[in-house]
């Protein structure tokens, strides 16, 4: 039989230890600061609760607790990269595909509007927690459907999902492909899911008779990298955006971004960790929006270069892939040789708050945001072209890389984010002498039922979006 050989002592001694480390612990984290938001994961962290009996007799007070203790554990993050690296070995992966998909992504977000965030701030988002990956044949992936929240600039509003009809379908991304080391969105939609926003362009056209109108359809960038296991061949997003393009009324003008950033598709126009496309892409989408809007576009050798480093996006952040991680992306931005001097009009406000074209201290996995400060309800951006041309954009965030472009042939250009933008968008018009109109929505967006809803009540609004001075003010000025 063996025998016990621990002694009272050596007993005695591993308490102490353990308790020693449990104490060690506890203080370091009560003595570490908290933060806020978690930059890495784009999400709001748990605080600390209130105290209340109703709490603790629903017994939320002590998951509020757990929830603060867990979001802001020691050594969190490093624990979360040991967590990829281990995600990477399990599940499916074949010839360089892993896919990751997020289960969570199907709960609905809620609560209070939340203003826009800046490049200084961190996006959030209800897809907070860890991503598995799932075992699935190439095949079940492709075919698969679902409808889930968006991805952190590109979310809409909170409680926007509840006010959609349950039955409106929407397209948007449960899964990410890592193929040779870039993440890849997963598009699922169909053509015919491009008839209502079309149809919504149709009374738009009838609403502004006097205004260009167009459409810009932003690729998501699946059908340019996505390995024909996977997507069988099939130019899902080729198709969709082409039976929206078939279906515009003949006055509303296309923009061909697709076919421009296809010939250009083995150039940096994606980030390989985040769901944007890059400065250079929306270059590429510009000068195709020149073609419609027939002008000559600026080449990139009149535009300044500029580069933020180590930007790690939200498809890593959503994976915590260490190919990813290894690859990492450059945020480059392209600035226009114009002057230009921009206002934002946050919710609910009249009055323009001034700021930056370029918002060039964004640092981190917020350097997206060095594309017009992140995204705001309404923004105003005044050049010195001085030409009376004037063009408003209703965008996702795709767009904010995409707008400063327009400056250089626009003497005003009013910046629409359709997810925090309330307004008239006729009476916008008619106030400040807008001869043109910009639709600029990644495909996600364009084939969802809460962007033609929100779209459609711009037309119908009563609110007037921009307080405009008297003669006396502004002569004083």
């Amino acid at each position: 039989m063996q025998q016990n050989h621990s002694t009272p002592f050596m007993n005695w001694l591993q308490t102490l230890l353990f308790a020693s480390v449990l104490v060690g612990l506890g203080v370091v984290f009560v003595l570490t600061p908290k933060e806020s938001v978690s930059e890495g994961e784009k999400r709001k962290l748990a605080q600390f609760p209130e105290f209340s009996w109703s709490a603790i007799g629903q017994g939320a007070f002590m998951q509020r607790i757990d929830d603060f203790v867990a979001d802001n554990f020691v050594f969190r993050y490093t624990l979360s990269d040991v967590a990829g690296q281990i995600k990477q070995r399990r599940g499916w992966a074949q010839d360089d595909i892993q896919v990751f998909s997020d289960k969570s992504a199907n709960r609905s977000g809620s609560g209070a509007p939340k203003p826009p965030p800046r490049a200084s701030e961190t996006e959030t988002s209800a897809e907070s927690a860890s991503p598995s990956i799932v075992s699935q044949s190439a095949g079940e992936l492709q075919a698969k459907t679902v409808r889930t929240e968006p991805y952190p600039g590109d979310s809409v509003a909170p409680g926007a999902a509840s006010a959609q009809s349950e039955d409106a379908p929407y397209q948007n991304i449960e899964s990410v492909i890592i193929y040779k080391n870039r993440a890849l969105q997963l598009f699922g939609g169909t053509p015919q899911m491009a008839v209502p926003f079309t149809a919504l362009l149709a009374r738009y056209q009838q609403e502004l008779p006097q205004t260009t109108l167009y459409f810009m359809a932003i690729p998501v960038g699946a059908d340019y990298y996505l390995p024909a296991k996977v997507n069988k061949g099939v130019m899902r997003e080729k198709m969709v955006i082409d039976q929206a393009v078939s279906l515009l009324p003949p006055q509303v003008r296309p923009v061909h971004a697709y076919d421009k950033l296809a010939e250009h598709s083995d150039e940096y126009v994606y980030f390989n960790t985040d769901h944007h496309w890059t400065a250079l892409g929306a270059y590429y989408a510009y000068t195709a929006f020149a073609e419609a809007a027939q002008f000559a576009p600026l080449p990139l050798s009149a535009l300044t270069k500029k580069e933020i480093p180590n930007f790690l996006g939200t498809l890593y952040h959503r994976t915590l892939s260490p190919a990813l991680k290894s690859k990492g992306d450059t945020v480059e931005y392209y600035k226009v040789p114009v002057q230009t001097s921009v206002k934002y009009f946050s919710s609910g406000s009249r009055q323009g708050q001034p700021t930056q074209l370029y918002a060039e201290y964004a640092r981190g996995a917020s350097a997206y945001g060095v594309f017009l400060g992140g995204d705001y309800p309404l923004m105003k951006i005044t050049s010195d072209v001085k030409n009376g041309r004037k063009i408003a954009m209703i965008k996702d965030s795709y767009g904010n890389a995409f707008a400063p472009y327009l400056a250089s042939h626009y003497e005003e250009v009013y910046v629409l984010d359709y997810r925090y933008f309330n307004g008239n968008i006729k009476t916008l018009m008619q106030q400040e002498g807008i001869q043109e109109l910009l639709f600029a929505h990644n495909s996600y967006v364009f084939v969802s039922g809460y962007t033609v809803q929100r779209a459609r009540g711009f037309l119908t609004d009563p609110a007037t979006p921009i307080a405009r001075k008297s003669p006396a003010s502004e002569a004083a000025q």
